[in-house]
């Protein structure tokens, strides 16, 4: 292919509501972390998530902290080396599926999300603490958009008027027909 044309292509742009919403981290926009809060999967992921971090992944913090305490009697520790670093990866690739992306590169930047912050949380626990409003706010959002939906659903079920434009388009063939030679039953 001819690079010259390709330069001289111009590329159409479809602009629609497609649901997502950006955020930024810190107001660096660098730092962008974009998700579609309306997708159901994504508030499936995003409860499954919770559901790991109250349950499996609480007990597993646990018994690292327990393996780094000091044994009395002997003066050392059971932690097995890259425990840790092992348990980050897991969050971390969690965290990543929930948002179908590398949010935890934009957001952690190379730190382990079990690394200890100054106001005594883990890194990860004050990413989760800041944006799970944000959250909560979004899944309300949808609740509310699915209500509107499912609302305008049983209006045309029940024979309504809708207040969609699309509910003008005629659904099938037959009526199409009917409605452009006049027939039907308003004769």
């Amino acid at each position: 292919m001819n690079t010259e044309n390709v330069k001289n292509t111009q590329m159409n742009n479809l602009d629609f509501d497609d649901g997502f919403q950006q955020i930024s981290i810190k107001n660096d926009m660098n730092r962008l972390i974009r998700w579609n809060p309306t997708d159901v999967n994504f508030v499936d992921r995003w409860m499954v998530f919770q559901t790991y971090v109250d349950g499996a992944l609480k007990k597993r913090i646990s018994e690292v902290r327990n393996q780094l305490e000091l044994d009395k009697s002997t003066g050392t520790d059971t932690y097995n080396q890259g425990d840790i670093t092992e348990l980050g990866k897991e969050i971390n690739q969690r965290l990543n599926e929930v948002f179908d992306f590398d949010v935890v590169a934009v957001a952690f930047q190379g730190a382990n999300p079990l690394s200890p912050i100054a106001n005594g949380n883990l890194l990860f626990i004050n990413f989760i603490d800041a944006l799970t409003p944000i959250i909560q706010k979004s899944i309300k959002n949808f609740e509310d958009a699915r209500k509107k939906y499912t609302n305008r659903a049983q209006r045309r079920a029940a024979g309504k008027p809708s207040q969609s434009k699309a509910a003008e388009i005629p659904q099938n063939s037959e009526e199409t027909a009917t409605n452009e030679t006049g027939g039907g039953d308003n004769q």
